[in-house]
């Protein structure tokens, strides 16, 4: 009994801790500063994440962003081909809530 524990408690701990790409910018991104900062950028966004397959559309609805699973093309603006590590590193530049220039030309040079 003891040797199954050890074996299912990582695992749920794992699924516990574990948040898709989408779910991490989705908690990110409504911020006002966000909002404002993506502002005339896009008005609907593709995103691609290429480690696991998963895919998103990221919408501009006036204050705040709808994301969507999956991608239709005939609906974004752009398709963007993202991996982990670019999720990884937006959401650490989200943290405080604000984008300095030298996040916003990272950000601006892996988007596009």
């Amino acid at each position: 009994m003891r040797s199954l524990l050890t074996i299912i408690f990582p695992i749920f701990l794992f699924s516990q801790t574990t948040t898709s790409s989408l779910e991490a910018w989705e908690n990110i991104f409504q911020t006002p500063e966000l909002v404002n900062y993506f502002d005339g950028v896009f008005n609907s966004l593709g995103i691609t994440i290429d480690e696991t397959g998963e895919s998103f559309t990221i919408v501009r609805k006036n204050d705040r962003f709808e994301f969507k699973h999956g991608v239709n093309e005939r609906e974004v603006d752009f398709i963007v081909p993202l991996h982990l590590k670019n999720i990884e590193n937006m959401v650490k530049h989200a943290e405080d809530g604000k984008i300095s220039p030298e996040e916003s030309w990272r950000i601006l040079d892996v988007l596009f």
